[in-house]
């Protein structure tokens, strides 16, 4: 696996996961 692959996509799927977390909370 390599993560200089992974990175450029790594941040913005964070910000995906985050963002669903946060709407299933409210």
């Amino acid at each position: 696996m390599n993560f200089r692959n992974i990175n450029p996509i790594f941040p913005f799927f964070m910000i995906l996961l985050i963002k669903r977390m946060v709407m299933d909370m409210s």
